[in-house]
């Protein structure tokens, strides 16, 4: 229950749809620009991958640059930046998710702790036996 009133109260999940060269803001005097978006094509023309370089700033200043990839999002001090799609119907643009969840490491840890508990019980039932 921790985990989740850390999440609630202090973290944030955003997402939409940004244009290439755009950029957008953030919560924490933070800012996410998408530089530009890199579609690769089979030989067909069927859109195999897509990557987007983005950057990170706080404050004004770019504190991290990298490119978004299906399952390779950006992270920084708790806060990951994930490549959902991208589209072009409108211009060159990608749908991106913005979260921060300060409770996660809370979380993994009840589950641990649930699971080293349900492995001691199954212990002492088979003991019992």
């Amino acid at each position: 229950m921790l985990a989740h009133l850390l999440g609630a109260g202090w973290g944030y999940k955003l997402s939409g749809m940004i244009p290439e060269g755009a950029s957008a803001r953030l919560p924490e005097n933070r800012a996410l620009r998408l530089r530009e978006i890199h579609v690769e094509t089979d030989a067909s023309g069927n859109v195999k991958d897509w990557t987007a370089s983005v950057d990170l700033s706080e404050n004004g200043n770019v504190v991290q640059s990298g490119t978004l990839e299906a399952n390779r999002p950006l992270l920084y001090h708790g806060v990951g930046v994930y490549l959902k799609t991208v589209s072009f119907e409108t211009g060159p643009a990608a749908f991106i998710m913005v979260n921060k969840d300060p409770g996660a490491p809370w979380a993994l840890a009840g589950g641990v702790l649930f699971t080293i508990g349900l492995l001691v019980l199954l212990v002492l039932k088979w003991k019992k036996a």
